[in-house]
C-alpha cells in the first residue's frame, strides 16, 4: 500500500462531537457507501497495534463512525486522548502502523 500524508487524516482533541438526530435509514445509505474499510487491515497488524499499545499501559478503542465513511481510532493514555479518523484502508493501516513505531 502506498504512503499517506498524515496530514490527510482529520485528528480531533478532547471533547465529544455534537451529534444530529436522523433517521436511521440515513445512516444506512450512508453505511453502504463506505470507504474505509476496516476487513481490508491484516488482522496481524491490528493485533500489533493493540498489543504495543496495552503493553506501554494504555488503551485503544477502534470503532467506525455512523455514517460508515470513517474508522475512528482512539488511544487513551494516562489523561491524554487522541482520536484519528482516517477515512481510507490505506489511512488506517498507516494509523495502526504509526501506533506499532510509537507505542511498541
Amino acid at each position: 500500500m502506498g504512503q499517506t500524508d498524515e496530514k490527510a487524516i482529520e485528528r480531533k482533541g478532547k471533547g465529544r462531537g455534537k451529534t444530529t438526530p436522523t433517521s436511521q435509514s440515513a445512516w444506512a445509505k450512508a453505511r453502504d457507501a463506505s470507504s474505509a474499510d476496516l476487513t481490508a487491515i491484516d488482522p496481524a497488524l491490528i493485533g500489533s497495534a493493540v498489543q504495543a499499545v496495552a503493553m506501554a499501559g494504555a488503551a485503544l478503542m477502534v470503532s467506525t463512525t455512523r455514517d460508515g465513511g470513517a474508522v475512528s481510532i482512539t488511544v487513551f493514555d494516562n489523561d491524554e486522548k487522541e482520536r484519528v479518523y482516517a477515512h481510507s484502508s490505506e489511512e488506517i493501516e498507516y494509523v495502526f502502523r504509526g501506533l506499532v513505531e510509537q507505542y511498541g
